[in-house]
């Protein structure tokens, strides 16, 4: 019992988790998260990256992943409820899971933070896409080319939309 209390086995099993994905051992990572998460349940962190672990690796987690990084993201966003990426990969899972109406709120209040953080908007535009509706689409991503004029995504699309000619190219 006194083991669990030590602080250095959260940041043990954090590192542990964190190796392990960069070597592409998505289980031993999964387990190492897990324990770290258990260890420090007040770390929203800690929970957004195991739930990222799930949602890139998809693939290597099965139809379970979202199910499982749903939970972890929610319980991370009631404990950090202004952390704009958990809120943006609540949407991502979300749209996953069909509730695109869910997705669009969270893209919409992720798009509310940090300033930098392009993610949400550039979501928005790719599903006012999906809907034909080149007008928001342009309008999300010129908001987020405002906002980072470097982001590649943000670019991409510009691009298609034909208005890469109106956004300056940040200098190095």
């Amino acid at each position: 019992k006194a083991g669990r209390l030590a602080p250095w086995s959260e940041k043990a099993a954090l590192g542990e988790a964190k190796a392990a994905e960069a070597l592409g051992e998505f289980l031993r990572s999964e387990s190492g998260y897990r324990r770290s998460v258990a260890l420090n349940p007040s770390d929203p962190v800690t929970k957004h990256e195991l739930a990222r672990l799930y949602l890139a690796h998809e693939d290597r987690f099965g139809g379970q992943a979202t199910s499982k990084a749903m939970p972890l993201l929610e319980a991370a966003l009631a404990q950090n409820p202004y952390y704009a990426e958990i809120r943006n990969d609540l949407g991502v899972a979300r749209l996953r899971v069909g509730d695109r109406e869910g997705a669009v709120r969270e893209f919409r209040e992720a798009a509310e933070g940090r300033a930098s953080f392009v993610d949400p908007l550039v979501n928005l535009a790719a599903l006012a896409l999906e809907d034909g509706d080149r007008a928001s689409a342009a309008s999300w991503i010129r908001r987020a080319l405002e906002r980072n004029p470097g982001s590649a995504p943000a670019r991409a699309i510009a691009s298609d939309l034909g208005l890469a000619a109106d956004v300056a190219v940040p200098k190095p």
